[in-house]
Protein backbone atom coordinates (compact mmCIF):
# COMPACT_ATOMS: atom_id res chain seq x y z
CA UNK A 1 0.00 0.00 0.00
CA UNK A 2 2.90 2.62 1.05
CA UNK A 3 4.49 1.76 -2.75
CA UNK A 4 1.30 2.91 -4.04
CA UNK A 5 0.71 5.65 -2.57
CA UNK A 6 4.11 7.08 -2.81
CA UNK A 7 4.05 6.47 -6.67
CA UNK A 8 0.73 7.90 -7.13
CA UNK A 9 0.86 11.17 -5.68
CA UNK A 10 2.33 14.13 -7.43
CA UNK A 11 4.60 15.57 -4.75
CA UNK A 12 6.06 18.48 -6.79
CA UNK A 13 1.98 19.82 -5.82
CA UNK A 14 3.10 19.86 -2.33
CA UNK A 15 5.69 22.89 -2.58
CA UNK A 16 8.81 23.25 -2.14
CA UNK A 17 9.80 20.64 0.51
CA UNK A 18 12.31 18.07 0.57
CA UNK A 19 10.22 14.75 0.35
CA UNK A 20 12.20 13.30 3.22
CA UNK A 21 9.98 16.18 5.33
CA UNK A 22 6.74 14.41 4.22
CA UNK A 23 5.58 11.49 7.02
CA UNK A 24 2.08 9.13 7.02
CA UNK A 25 0.97 6.07 8.84
CA UNK A 26 -1.74 3.32 7.66
CA UNK A 27 -3.40 3.50 11.24
CA UNK A 28 -6.57 1.30 9.82
CA UNK A 29 -8.17 -0.26 7.32
CA UNK A 30 -11.76 -1.66 7.65
CA UNK A 31 -13.74 -3.28 5.12
CA UNK A 32 -17.68 -2.90 5.74
CA UNK A 33 -19.41 -6.41 5.62
CA UNK A 34 -22.57 -4.53 5.16
CA UNK A 35 -21.42 -2.06 1.89
CA UNK A 36 -18.47 -3.27 1.21
CA UNK A 37 -16.60 -0.10 1.19
CA UNK A 38 -12.65 -0.07 1.96
CA UNK A 39 -12.29 2.32 4.48
CA UNK A 40 -8.45 3.32 4.70
CA UNK A 41 -7.36 5.65 7.87
CA UNK A 42 -4.07 7.53 7.26
CA UNK A 43 -2.29 9.83 10.12
CA UNK A 44 0.03 12.43 8.19
CA UNK A 45 2.01 15.49 8.56
CA UNK A 46 0.82 16.87 4.91
CA UNK A 47 -2.26 16.91 2.31
CA UNK A 48 -2.29 14.84 -0.20
CA UNK A 49 -3.30 16.32 -3.83
CA UNK A 50 -7.02 15.22 -3.85
CA UNK A 51 -6.92 14.38 -7.49
CA UNK A 52 -3.91 11.81 -6.02
CA UNK A 53 -6.68 10.43 -3.81
CA UNK A 54 -8.59 9.77 -6.29
CA UNK A 55 -6.53 7.83 -7.94
CA UNK A 56 -5.03 6.18 -5.26
CA UNK A 57 -8.87 5.18 -4.00
CA UNK A 58 -9.13 3.95 -7.98
CA UNK A 59 -6.33 1.75 -8.32
CA UNK A 60 -7.01 0.04 -4.51
CA UNK A 61 -10.75 -0.87 -6.22
CA UNK A 62 -9.38 -2.19 -8.88
CA UNK A 63 -6.94 -4.35 -7.66
CA UNK A 64 -9.67 -5.69 -5.46
CA UNK A 65 -12.42 -6.44 -7.14
CA UNK A 66 -14.83 -6.99 -4.80
CA UNK A 67 -14.97 -3.82 -2.98
CA UNK A 68 -17.70 -1.64 -3.91
CA UNK A 69 -15.88 1.89 -3.15
CA UNK A 70 -12.56 3.07 -1.37
CA UNK A 71 -12.31 6.00 1.05
CA UNK A 72 -9.66 7.55 3.26
CA UNK A 73 -9.81 8.96 6.76
CA UNK A 74 -7.16 11.40 7.18
CA UNK A 75 -5.89 12.40 10.42
CA UNK A 76 -3.85 15.31 10.36
CA UNK A 77 -1.19 15.91 13.07
CA UNK A 78 2.10 18.05 12.99
CA UNK A 79 1.30 19.39 9.66
CA UNK A 80 4.36 21.42 8.49
CA UNK A 81 3.01 23.09 5.37
CA UNK A 82 2.27 27.11 5.14
CA UNK A 83 -1.08 28.42 5.97
CA UNK A 84 -1.47 29.12 1.69
CA UNK A 85 -0.31 26.10 0.93
CA UNK A 86 -2.92 24.22 3.19
CA UNK A 87 -5.94 25.92 1.68
CA UNK A 88 -5.20 25.39 -1.86
CA UNK A 89 -4.46 21.66 -1.33
CA UNK A 90 -7.83 21.81 0.85
CA UNK A 91 -10.14 23.28 -0.91
CA UNK A 92 -11.01 20.44 -3.35
CA UNK A 93 -11.09 18.00 -0.27
CA UNK A 94 -13.28 20.52 1.17
CA UNK A 95 -15.52 20.38 -2.38
CA UNK A 96 -15.78 16.42 -1.99
CA UNK A 97 -16.48 16.51 1.88
CA UNK A 98 -19.74 18.46 1.64
CA UNK A 99 -21.24 17.66 -1.92
CA UNK A 100 -23.90 15.99 -2.03
CA UNK A 101 -26.57 18.69 -1.13
CA UNK A 102 -24.42 21.24 -2.22
CA UNK A 103 -23.06 19.73 -5.57
CA UNK A 104 -24.59 22.27 -7.45
CA UNK A 105 -23.20 25.52 -5.80
CA UNK A 106 -20.00 23.50 -5.25
CA UNK A 107 -19.67 23.16 -9.06
CA UNK A 108 -18.96 26.82 -9.49
CA UNK A 109 -16.10 27.25 -7.21
CA UNK A 110 -12.92 28.14 -8.86
CA UNK A 111 -10.77 25.37 -6.54
CA UNK A 112 -7.03 27.42 -7.57
CA UNK A 113 -8.54 30.81 -7.47
CA UNK A 114 -8.64 32.52 -3.79
CA UNK A 115 -6.87 35.32 -1.60
CA UNK A 116 -5.58 34.59 1.76
CA UNK A 117 -3.96 36.66 4.61
CA UNK A 118 -4.12 34.34 7.23
CA UNK A 119 -7.69 35.33 8.94
CA UNK A 120 -9.42 35.43 5.96
CA UNK A 121 -10.21 33.16 3.22
CA UNK A 122 -11.88 34.54 0.04
CA UNK A 123 -12.67 31.97 -2.42
CA UNK A 124 -13.99 32.84 -6.18
CA UNK A 125 -16.73 31.34 -7.53
CA UNK A 126 -18.96 31.93 -11.14
CA UNK A 127 -22.24 33.28 -11.16
CA UNK A 128 -23.69 35.77 -8.43
CA UNK A 129 -26.67 33.22 -7.55
CA UNK A 130 -24.40 30.31 -7.05
CA UNK A 131 -22.04 32.76 -4.68
CA UNK A 132 -24.88 33.91 -2.74
CA UNK A 133 -25.74 30.21 -2.10
CA UNK A 134 -22.41 29.29 -1.22
CA UNK A 135 -22.06 32.04 1.44
CA UNK A 136 -24.96 31.33 2.99
CA UNK A 137 -24.80 27.12 3.48
CA UNK A 138 -21.37 26.29 2.36
CA UNK A 139 -18.91 28.75 4.05
CA UNK A 140 -19.42 28.13 7.13
CA UNK A 141 -18.74 24.22 6.61
CA UNK A 142 -15.43 25.30 5.59
CA UNK A 143 -14.69 27.44 8.58
CA UNK A 144 -15.14 23.95 10.34
CA UNK A 145 -13.45 22.61 8.21
CA UNK A 146 -10.23 24.38 8.48
CA UNK A 147 -10.45 24.79 12.30
CA UNK A 148 -10.98 21.09 13.45
CA UNK A 149 -8.43 19.64 11.04
CA UNK A 150 -5.45 22.62 11.30
CA UNK A 151 -6.41 24.75 14.48
CA UNK A 152 -7.40 27.63 11.41
CA UNK A 153 -10.20 29.88 13.08
CA UNK A 154 -9.85 31.34 9.66
CA UNK A 155 -13.04 33.54 8.39
CA UNK A 156 -13.96 31.89 4.56
CA UNK A 157 -16.09 33.67 2.13
CA UNK A 158 -16.90 33.47 -1.57
CA UNK A 159 -16.75 36.10 -4.07
CA UNK A 160 -17.96 36.36 -7.46
CA UNK A 161 -15.68 36.45 -9.92
CA UNK A 162 -16.75 38.57 -12.91
CA UNK A 163 -13.60 38.12 -15.18
CA UNK A 164 -13.25 34.76 -15.04
CA UNK A 165 -17.47 33.89 -15.57
CA UNK A 166 -17.11 36.11 -18.73
CA UNK A 167 -14.32 33.64 -19.70
CA UNK A 168 -15.70 30.55 -18.68
CA UNK A 169 -18.89 31.55 -20.44
CA UNK A 170 -16.77 32.23 -23.12
CA UNK A 171 -15.48 28.55 -23.20
CA UNK A 172 -18.67 27.55 -22.36
CA UNK A 173 -20.32 28.47 -25.16
CA UNK A 174 -17.50 27.17 -27.44
CA UNK A 175 -17.52 23.78 -26.32
CA UNK A 176 -21.19 23.60 -27.08
CA UNK A 177 -20.82 24.98 -30.28
CA UNK A 178 -18.03 22.13 -31.12
CA UNK A 179 -20.67 20.04 -29.98
CA UNK A 180 -22.94 21.45 -31.99
CA UNK A 181 -20.42 21.25 -35.20
CA UNK A 182 -19.84 17.52 -33.80
CA UNK A 183 -23.85 16.92 -34.12
CA UNK A 184 -23.92 18.16 -37.59
CA UNK A 185 -20.86 15.99 -38.95
CA UNK A 186 -22.12 13.05 -37.17
CA UNK A 187 -25.34 13.38 -38.54
CA UNK A 188 -24.47 13.90 -41.99
CA UNK A 189 -22.24 11.11 -42.15
CA UNK A 190 -25.15 8.77 -40.78
CA UNK A 191 -27.46 10.06 -43.30
CA UNK A 192 -24.74 9.64 -45.98
CA UNK A 193 -24.92 5.57 -44.85
CA UNK A 194 -28.17 5.70 -44.81
CA UNK A 195 -28.62 6.82 -48.49
CA UNK A 196 -25.99 4.41 -49.85
CA UNK A 197 -27.65 1.62 -47.95
CA UNK A 198 -30.75 2.64 -49.51
CA UNK A 199 -29.38 2.83 -53.08
CA UNK A 200 -27.75 -0.50 -52.68
CA UNK A 201 -31.16 -2.39 -51.39
CA UNK A 202 -33.32 -0.46 -54.68
CA UNK A 203 -30.30 -1.65 -56.98
CA UNK A 204 -30.27 -4.88 -55.64
CA UNK A 205 -34.27 -5.34 -55.86
CA UNK A 206 -34.53 -4.07 -59.69
CA UNK A 207 -35.26 -0.20 -58.55
CA UNK A 208 -33.61 2.96 -59.28
CA UNK A 209 -30.98 4.01 -56.98
CA UNK A 210 -32.51 7.55 -57.70
CA UNK A 211 -36.06 6.57 -56.70
CA UNK A 212 -37.46 7.33 -53.25
CA UNK A 213 -37.42 9.98 -51.15
CA UNK A 214 -36.25 13.17 -53.09
CA UNK A 215 -34.37 16.05 -52.17
CA UNK A 216 -37.85 17.57 -51.25
CA UNK A 217 -38.78 14.89 -49.29
CA UNK A 218 -37.24 15.79 -45.90
CA UNK A 219 -35.00 12.42 -45.47
CA UNK A 220 -31.74 14.52 -47.11
CA UNK A 221 -29.51 17.01 -46.36
CA UNK A 222 -31.27 19.36 -48.87
CA UNK A 223 -34.39 18.42 -47.69
CA UNK A 224 -37.01 19.62 -44.93
CA UNK A 225 -34.71 17.96 -42.10
CA UNK A 226 -31.27 18.42 -43.34
CA UNK A 227 -28.82 21.63 -42.53
CA UNK A 228 -27.90 22.94 -46.01
CA UNK A 229 -30.15 25.82 -47.58
CA UNK A 230 -31.13 27.34 -43.99
CA UNK A 231 -33.24 24.60 -42.91
CA UNK A 232 -34.12 23.01 -39.80
CA UNK A 233 -31.51 21.36 -37.99
CA UNK A 234 -31.37 17.55 -37.52
CA UNK A 235 -31.00 15.46 -34.55
CA UNK A 236 -28.25 13.67 -34.15
CA UNK A 237 -27.87 10.09 -34.72
CA UNK A 238 -29.51 7.85 -31.75
CA UNK A 239 -27.22 6.43 -29.36
CA UNK A 240 -27.11 2.90 -29.13
CA UNK A 241 -27.96 1.60 -25.18
CA UNK A 242 -25.40 -0.27 -23.59
CA UNK A 243 -25.00 -4.10 -24.59
CA UNK A 244 -22.86 -6.26 -22.76
CA UNK A 245 -18.84 -4.32 -22.59
CA UNK A 246 -19.82 -1.82 -25.06
CA UNK A 247 -20.87 1.16 -23.03
CA UNK A 248 -20.88 3.90 -25.43
CA UNK A 249 -20.28 3.63 -29.46
CA UNK A 250 -18.86 0.55 -31.13
CA UNK A 251 -16.37 -2.18 -29.80
CA UNK A 252 -13.44 -1.61 -29.82
CA UNK A 253 -10.81 -3.96 -31.52
CA UNK A 254 -7.89 -1.42 -32.33
CA UNK A 255 -4.41 -1.66 -30.22
CA UNK A 256 -3.88 0.72 -27.11
CA UNK A 257 -1.11 3.17 -27.47
CA UNK A 258 0.60 4.66 -24.20
CA UNK A 259 -0.61 7.66 -22.56
CA UNK A 260 2.71 8.86 -21.80
CA UNK A 261 3.05 9.56 -25.75
CA UNK A 262 -0.09 11.20 -26.25
CA UNK A 263 0.29 15.04 -27.86
CA UNK A 264 -2.01 17.62 -29.10
CA UNK A 265 -1.76 15.89 -32.67
CA UNK A 266 -1.67 12.39 -31.91
CA UNK A 267 -5.30 11.89 -33.91
CA UNK A 268 -7.75 9.46 -33.50
CA UNK A 269 -5.92 6.83 -30.01
CA UNK A 270 -7.36 3.89 -28.34
CA UNK A 271 -6.30 4.05 -24.79
CA UNK A 272 -6.64 1.86 -21.67
CA UNK A 273 -6.66 2.21 -18.32
CA UNK A 274 -8.39 2.67 -14.60
CA UNK A 275 -11.39 4.62 -14.19
CA UNK A 276 -10.41 7.31 -10.86
CA UNK A 277 -13.30 9.90 -11.41
CA UNK A 278 -16.11 10.36 -13.28
CA UNK A 279 -18.24 13.30 -13.40
CA UNK A 280 -20.37 15.43 -15.64
CA UNK A 281 -22.40 18.54 -16.44
CA UNK A 282 -25.37 19.90 -17.86
CA UNK A 283 -25.21 21.73 -21.33
CA UNK A 284 -27.70 22.71 -23.90
CA UNK A 285 -30.26 20.32 -25.30
CA UNK A 286 -30.50 18.36 -22.44
CA UNK A 287 -26.86 16.71 -22.91
CA UNK A 288 -23.99 16.28 -20.36
CA UNK A 289 -20.54 17.10 -21.05
CA UNK A 290 -19.21 13.78 -19.28
CA UNK A 291 -15.41 13.95 -18.06
CA UNK A 292 -13.57 10.75 -17.06
CA UNK A 293 -9.80 10.38 -15.68
CA UNK A 294 -7.91 7.04 -16.10
CA UNK A 295 -4.39 5.95 -15.45
CA UNK A 296 -2.14 3.16 -16.15
CA UNK A 297 -0.67 3.99 -12.46
CA UNK A 298 2.51 5.69 -14.27
CA UNK A 299 0.35 8.54 -15.63
CA UNK A 300 -2.97 10.29 -16.01
CA UNK A 301 -5.58 11.19 -18.52
CA UNK A 302 -8.73 13.12 -19.09
CA UNK A 303 -11.47 12.18 -21.77
CA UNK A 304 -14.55 13.64 -22.33
CA UNK A 305 -17.04 13.45 -24.23
CA UNK A 306 -20.88 14.69 -25.29
CA UNK A 307 -23.79 12.36 -24.58
CA UNK A 308 -27.57 12.42 -23.35
CA UNK A 309 -29.00 12.13 -20.13
CA UNK A 310 -29.90 9.23 -21.00
CA UNK A 311 -26.23 8.53 -21.91
CA UNK A 312 -24.69 9.70 -19.59
CA UNK A 313 -27.18 7.55 -16.61
CA UNK A 314 -25.89 4.26 -18.21
CA UNK A 315 -22.27 5.10 -18.11
CA UNK A 316 -22.82 6.29 -14.11
CA UNK A 317 -25.02 3.09 -13.77
CA UNK A 318 -22.72 0.80 -15.47
CA UNK A 319 -18.72 2.42 -14.80
CA UNK A 320 -17.56 2.81 -11.10
CA UNK A 321 -14.37 3.39 -9.90
CA UNK A 322 -11.88 1.13 -10.25
CA UNK A 323 -13.00 -0.53 -13.34
CA UNK A 324 -10.56 -1.04 -16.29
CA UNK A 325 -12.06 0.88 -19.63
CA UNK A 326 -10.98 0.82 -22.86
CA UNK A 327 -11.56 4.10 -24.89
CA UNK A 328 -11.11 5.53 -29.08
CA UNK A 329 -11.01 9.32 -29.88
CA UNK A 330 -9.50 12.29 -31.34
CA UNK A 331 -7.11 13.82 -29.17
CA UNK A 332 -7.29 17.74 -28.61
CA UNK A 333 -6.40 20.60 -26.73
CA UNK A 334 -8.79 21.18 -23.95
CA UNK A 335 -9.53 25.09 -24.07
CA UNK A 336 -12.17 24.97 -21.47
CA UNK A 337 -10.21 23.20 -18.62
CA UNK A 338 -6.78 24.06 -20.96
CA UNK A 339 -4.85 20.64 -20.60
CA UNK A 340 -5.08 17.85 -23.11
CA UNK A 341 -8.00 15.52 -23.59
CA UNK A 342 -9.27 12.93 -25.36
CA UNK A 343 -12.82 13.32 -27.21
CA UNK A 344 -14.10 9.82 -26.84
CA UNK A 345 -16.23 8.12 -29.16
CA UNK A 346 -16.10 4.87 -27.78
CA UNK A 347 -16.12 3.52 -24.56
CA UNK A 348 -15.98 -0.31 -23.91
CA UNK A 349 -15.29 -2.19 -20.36
CA UNK A 350 -12.39 -4.29 -20.18
CA UNK A 351 -10.48 -6.41 -17.82
CA UNK A 352 -6.62 -5.61 -16.99
CA UNK A 353 -4.83 -8.57 -18.32
CA UNK A 354 -3.62 -10.95 -15.45
CA UNK A 355 -0.43 -11.69 -14.71
CA UNK A 356 0.71 -15.30 -15.65
CA UNK A 357 2.62 -17.89 -14.44
CA UNK A 358 4.84 -18.81 -16.93
CA UNK A 359 7.76 -20.49 -15.06
CA UNK A 360 8.31 -23.78 -16.94
CA UNK A 361 9.53 -25.64 -13.98
CA UNK A 362 8.00 -26.49 -10.66
CA UNK A 363 5.42 -24.49 -9.46
CA UNK A 364 5.38 -22.22 -6.44
CA UNK A 365 3.09 -23.40 -3.52
CA UNK A 366 2.66 -19.68 -1.06
CA UNK A 367 3.17 -20.85 2.61
CA UNK A 368 2.25 -17.56 3.72
CA UNK A 369 -0.61 -15.61 2.74
CA UNK A 370 -2.89 -13.29 5.34
CA UNK A 371 -6.32 -12.17 3.68
CA UNK A 372 -8.62 -9.18 5.53
CA UNK A 373 -9.68 -11.48 8.19
CA UNK A 374 -5.65 -10.28 9.05
CA UNK A 375 -6.68 -7.04 10.89
CA UNK A 376 -4.17 -4.53 9.61
CA UNK A 377 -2.58 -6.79 7.66
CA UNK A 378 -4.21 -8.49 4.93
CA UNK A 379 -7.15 -7.13 1.95
CA UNK A 380 -7.72 -10.17 -0.20
CA UNK A 381 -10.64 -12.23 -0.03
CA UNK A 382 -9.59 -15.44 0.14
CA UNK A 383 -12.13 -16.52 -2.71
CA UNK A 384 -9.90 -14.45 -4.68
CA UNK A 385 -6.82 -15.74 -3.40
CA UNK A 386 -7.66 -19.27 -4.25
CA UNK A 387 -8.46 -18.54 -7.36
CA UNK A 388 -5.55 -16.60 -8.39
CA UNK A 389 -3.49 -19.06 -6.60
CA UNK A 390 -5.10 -21.81 -8.87
CA UNK A 391 -5.10 -19.65 -12.16
CA UNK A 392 -1.09 -19.90 -11.73
CA UNK A 393 -1.10 -23.55 -12.17
CA UNK A 394 0.15 -23.69 -8.39
CA UNK A 395 -0.83 -27.22 -6.78
CA UNK A 396 -1.80 -25.46 -3.12
CA UNK A 397 -2.06 -22.64 -1.54
CA UNK A 398 -1.33 -22.21 2.75
CA UNK A 399 -3.92 -19.66 4.52
CA UNK A 400 -2.54 -18.30 7.57
CA UNK A 401 -4.09 -15.22 8.77
CA UNK A 402 -2.78 -13.73 12.19
CA UNK A 403 -4.22 -15.22 15.00
CA UNK A 404 -7.58 -16.59 13.71
CA UNK A 405 -9.05 -19.01 10.99
CA UNK A 406 -12.43 -17.41 9.76
CA UNK A 407 -10.82 -17.94 6.27
CA UNK A 408 -11.12 -21.54 6.73
CA UNK A 409 -14.58 -22.33 5.88
CA UNK A 410 -14.54 -19.98 2.11
CA UNK A 411 -11.47 -21.17 1.08
CA UNK A 412 -12.81 -24.75 1.19
CA UNK A 413 -15.79 -23.87 -0.29
CA UNK A 414 -13.72 -22.00 -3.01
CA UNK A 415 -11.41 -25.31 -3.46
CA UNK A 416 -14.42 -27.10 -4.27
CA UNK A 417 -16.33 -24.89 -6.42
CA UNK A 418 -13.11 -24.71 -8.66
CA UNK A 419 -12.89 -28.25 -8.52
CA UNK A 420 -16.30 -29.24 -9.90
CA UNK A 421 -16.20 -27.02 -12.62
CA UNK A 422 -17.73 -28.88 -15.76
CA UNK A 423 -15.90 -26.83 -18.24
CA UNK A 424 -12.58 -26.12 -16.79
CA UNK A 425 -12.15 -28.16 -13.71
CA UNK A 426 -8.93 -26.92 -11.67
CA UNK A 427 -7.32 -29.16 -8.60
CA UNK A 428 -5.70 -27.03 -5.59
CA UNK A 429 -5.25 -28.19 -2.29
CA UNK A 430 -5.83 -25.19 0.74
CA UNK A 431 -3.59 -26.03 3.43
CA UNK A 432 -4.44 -24.85 6.52
CA UNK A 433 -2.52 -22.67 8.98
CA UNK A 434 -2.49 -19.79 11.14
CA UNK A 435 0.46 -16.85 11.91
CA UNK A 436 0.58 -16.82 15.38
CA UNK A 437 2.23 -14.42 18.42
CA UNK A 438 4.40 -16.72 20.27
CA UNK A 439 5.98 -16.05 23.51
CA UNK A 440 8.90 -17.29 25.89
CA UNK A 441 7.07 -17.92 29.23
CA UNK A 442 10.09 -19.74 30.97
CA UNK A 443 10.73 -17.44 33.56
CA UNK A 444 7.74 -15.94 33.54
CA UNK A 445 5.06 -17.97 36.11
CA UNK A 446 4.97 -16.26 39.97
CA UNK A 447 4.92 -18.53 42.93
CA UNK A 448 1.66 -20.21 42.96
CA UNK A 449 1.97 -20.99 39.42
CA UNK A 450 0.29 -18.18 37.95
CA UNK A 451 1.68 -17.34 33.84
CA UNK A 452 2.28 -13.31 33.58
CA UNK A 453 1.80 -13.47 29.74
CA UNK A 454 1.42 -9.31 28.73
CA UNK A 455 4.90 -8.61 29.91
CA UNK A 456 6.83 -10.76 27.55
CA UNK A 457 7.90 -10.00 24.29
CA UNK A 458 5.85 -11.98 21.41
CA UNK A 459 7.27 -12.99 18.25
CA UNK A 460 5.38 -14.25 14.82
CA UNK A 461 5.25 -17.81 14.17
CA UNK A 462 3.65 -19.94 11.55
CA UNK A 463 1.81 -22.81 12.36
CA UNK A 464 0.86 -25.63 9.44
CA UNK A 465 -1.42 -28.39 9.37
CA UNK A 466 0.22 -31.48 8.48
CA UNK A 467 -2.16 -33.43 9.30
CA UNK A 468 -5.90 -34.09 10.47
CA UNK A 469 -4.36 -34.08 14.60
CA UNK A 470 -2.39 -31.16 13.27
CA UNK A 471 -5.39 -28.83 12.36
CA UNK A 472 -7.59 -29.97 15.29
CA UNK A 473 -4.76 -28.88 17.84
CA UNK A 474 -4.62 -25.52 15.19
CA UNK A 475 -8.34 -24.99 16.73
CA UNK A 476 -7.12 -25.82 20.33
CA UNK A 477 -4.20 -23.06 19.81
CA UNK A 478 -6.15 -20.14 18.11
CA UNK A 479 -8.97 -20.54 21.32
CA UNK A 480 -6.24 -20.68 23.85
CA UNK A 481 -4.70 -17.64 22.38
CA UNK A 482 -7.95 -15.80 22.66
CA UNK A 483 -9.90 -17.64 25.68
CA UNK A 484 -6.23 -17.52 27.82
CA UNK A 485 -3.82 -15.60 26.66
CA UNK A 486 -5.25 -12.42 25.29
CA UNK A 487 -3.64 -9.01 25.79
CA UNK A 488 -3.45 -6.63 23.01
CA UNK A 489 -3.34 -9.65 20.21
CA UNK A 490 -4.26 -13.60 20.75
CA UNK A 491 -0.99 -14.76 22.23
CA UNK A 492 0.26 -18.18 22.75
CA UNK A 493 3.13 -19.24 25.32
CA UNK A 494 5.86 -21.98 23.68
CA UNK A 495 5.07 -24.25 26.41
CA UNK A 496 1.11 -24.28 25.13
CA UNK A 497 2.10 -24.87 21.45
CA UNK A 498 4.83 -27.52 22.16
CA UNK A 499 2.09 -29.46 23.97
CA UNK A 500 -0.42 -29.29 21.13
CA UNK A 501 2.77 -29.85 18.77
CA UNK A 502 1.79 -32.96 16.89
CA UNK A 503 0.73 -32.71 13.21
CA UNK A 504 2.42 -28.98 12.73
CA UNK A 505 4.72 -27.62 10.20
CA UNK A 506 6.21 -24.94 12.92
CA UNK A 507 7.85 -21.65 10.50
CA UNK A 508 9.85 -18.61 11.07
CA UNK A 509 7.31 -16.30 9.76
CA UNK A 510 8.01 -12.81 8.63
CA UNK A 511 10.69 -9.94 9.79
CA UNK A 512 8.94 -10.15 13.40
CA UNK A 513 10.08 -13.84 13.68
CA UNK A 514 12.34 -15.19 15.79
CA UNK A 515 15.10 -16.01 13.47
CA UNK A 516 15.12 -12.79 11.64
CA UNK A 517 14.95 -10.99 15.21
CA UNK A 518 18.06 -13.35 15.76
CA UNK A 519 19.74 -12.23 12.30
CA UNK A 520 19.23 -8.47 12.94
CA UNK A 521 20.48 -8.57 16.37
CA UNK A 522 23.71 -10.67 15.09
CA UNK A 523 23.87 -13.69 17.92
CA UNK A 524 25.99 -16.30 17.57
CA UNK A 525 25.68 -19.16 14.52
CA UNK A 526 25.29 -21.82 17.86
CA UNK A 527 22.03 -19.96 19.19
CA UNK A 528 20.52 -18.99 15.49
CA UNK A 529 20.44 -22.86 15.02
CA UNK A 530 19.13 -23.31 18.35
CA UNK A 531 16.15 -21.06 17.70
CA UNK A 532 15.84 -22.04 14.11
CA UNK A 533 15.71 -25.95 14.62
CA UNK A 534 12.91 -24.79 17.41
CA UNK A 535 11.18 -22.97 14.15
CA UNK A 536 11.54 -25.93 11.59
CA UNK A 537 10.85 -29.57 11.18
CA UNK A 538 14.19 -29.83 9.00
CA UNK A 539 17.71 -29.16 10.05
CA UNK A 540 18.45 -28.15 6.23
CA UNK A 541 16.47 -25.06 7.11
CA UNK A 542 18.87 -24.14 9.90
CA UNK A 543 21.79 -24.54 7.83
CA UNK A 544 20.20 -22.37 4.99
CA UNK A 545 20.16 -19.27 7.57
CA UNK A 546 23.97 -20.37 8.85
CA UNK A 547 24.41 -20.30 5.24
CA UNK A 548 23.11 -17.22 4.42
CA UNK A 549 24.38 -15.32 6.84
CA UNK A 550 28.23 -16.32 6.14
CA UNK A 551 27.30 -14.93 2.29
CA UNK A 552 26.35 -11.75 3.57
CA UNK A 553 23.78 -11.43 1.03
CA UNK A 554 20.28 -8.97 1.87
CA UNK A 555 17.95 -10.02 3.85
CA UNK A 556 15.36 -9.63 0.87
CA UNK A 557 17.26 -11.99 -1.35
CA UNK A 558 17.58 -14.15 1.15
CA UNK A 559 13.72 -14.43 1.58
CA UNK A 560 12.97 -14.10 -1.95
CA UNK A 561 14.92 -17.47 -2.34
CA UNK A 562 13.22 -19.34 0.00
Amino acid sequence: MRNLIDSSIDWAKLGAHEKSQYKYDITEAVISRETGVLTITLRLNFIIPNLDVHKIAGIVAHQFGDLKDVKFNFIYENVFLTGEEIVSLFIPHMIDIVNGDYVVWTQSIIKDKFDFDGKKLVIHTLGKFATAQLNKNVAVLFKKLLNENFDMNVDVSFINDEENYEIASEKWHEAEETDIKRSVSDARASAARAKSDHSSKQTAGGGSAGTGNSAGGGNGFNGGNGYGGGFKRREREKEAPAEGNRIMGKNIDTPSVPMSGLAADSGLVTLEGILFKKEARPIRNEKKLVTLLITDQKTSTCLKCFCSNEKWEEIDKLLKNGDYIKVRGETEWDRYDNCLAVMIKDINKGKRAKRKDTYEGGKRVELHAHTKMSAMDGLNDVATLVKTAAGWGQPAVAITDHGVVQSFPDAAKTAKKLAGDKENPVNIKIIYGMEGYVFEDKGWYDQDGNLDYKTPKTNHIILIARTQEGLKNIYKLVSYSHLNYFYKRPRLPKSVIAQHREGLIIGSACEAGEVYSAIVRGVSDAELEEIALYTSVQLSEAYLMLNWRKSRHSMTIWKSSL
